[in-house]
């Protein structure tokens, strides 16, 4: 997979998105998603692993998206 290239992950904190997201990331691509429970104000913690590796986290509502 070609990394240098930005990847977004709908659903990030989903099972199977947030292990891809964290393999990327720990591989130097430059990442970001967006998940539900960011629109809801729910921030579990796993989001904290997401985000101490560098990736950018957005609500889903197409924020993130540019």
């Amino acid at each position: 997979m070609d990394i240098s290239k930005p990847c977004f992950f709908v659903g990030i904190g989903g099972s199977g998105m947030m292990p891809l997201a964290m393999i990327l990331a720990g591989r130097g691509a430059t990442v970001a998603g967006s998940d539900r429970n960011l629109d809801q104000g729910r921030v579990p913690a796993k989001f904290d692993d997401l985000a101490a590796k560098g990736v950018a986290l957005f609500p889903q509502d197409g924020s993130g998206i540019v």
